[in-house]
């Protein structure tokens, strides 16, 4: 009996695994499905609590590895995956990943009631705002970017101050601020992220651009002198403004000499006083 509840645990985490393919490659389109959840009850004949539930154990088992590979070897069943799912659903998935080690052994060797007595004190402790312990939130800190068919899932958790950074610099693109009935906020971050990555990329190739004009002003007897971040570029002097720089110079030159020579007198002037 043992063998078959586990052999059972496994068809569930393999369904899993392919049920996320699945998702990846947005093949519920070819039955004229909108999502998947909506194949697994219109094509595959499950509920809508087992379609959600089939889709929150993708999503669970893909954030939590240990989770994964203790359901793919059956000794995690698909109940234990699914309050998993649903408490990091509630306290947020960088809570679920500090503690995935706890929740495992739990599921593996301890009853039902044990996984939900700690899925419910996380619960609680949220409430509360008692998040991640301040001293491992520095170690949860990545940003992990994978692809899922012709898209791409971007995950993460990010510091205070990184946070705080780019949602200033998202919204201020977005413009979240203004009404826009056709896109929601989700969407605008989106398109806000993707103008800051090009502008990014953009860069590099701005400045060959801006060298390359720069060389090609030298070439052409240009003078090009460095101005703190700026480049200013002289153009040559004619000969009237050659010749006009020369006599100030000298001018200035020949009064330096005046002056100097009218201090040594005066000098020479005070010692024959004291004589």
């Amino acid at each position: 009996m043992l063998a078959l509840l586990r052999w059972r645990n496994r068809v569930d985490a393999a369904l899993a695994r392919v049920i996320g393919g699945f998702d990846d490659r947005r093949l519920a389109s070819l039955d004229g499905c909108g999502r998947t959840k909506e194949w697994l009850q219109v094509v595959g004949g499950l509920s809508g609590p087992a379609a959600a539930g089939g889709m929150r154990a993708v999503s669970v088992t893909r954030l939590l590895p240990g989770l994964a590979a203790a359901f793919g070897a059956g000794v995690v069943s698909r109940e234990h995956v699914d309050r998993i799912a649903l408490t990091a659903a509630e306290v947020g998935e960088e809570v679920v990943e500090v503690v995935e080690e706890l929740l495992v052994a739990l599921a593996s060797g301890g009853g039902p009631e044990a996984l939900r007595e700690e899925c419910t004190g996380l619960v609680d402790a949220a409430g509360r705002g008692e998040r991640v312990p301040a001293d491992r939130r520095g170690r949860r800190c990545g940003v992990t970017l994978g692809r899922m068919g012709e898209m791409w899932r971007l995950r993460g958790v990010l510091d205070s101050e990184t946070g705080a950074l780019l949602q200033t610099a998202i919204d201020g693109l977005a413009g979240l601020s203004g009404e826009d009935g056709e896109r929601g906020a989700a969407q605008r971050r989106h398109d806000a992220l993707a103008e800051l990555a090009r502008q990014r990329s953009a860069e590099p190739a701005e400045r060959v651009r801006r060298r390359g004009a720069v060389e090609s002003r030298v070439a052409d007897g240009g003078a090009v002198v460095a101005e703190g971040h700026a480049t200013v570029t002289r153009r040559p002097e004619s000969r009237t403004q050659q010749d006009s720089r020369a006599k100030q110079q000298g001018s200035r030159a020949k009064q330096g000499s005046l002056t100097k020579r009218s201090s040594r007198e005066k000098r020479r002037s005070r010692n024959g006083q004291r004589c």
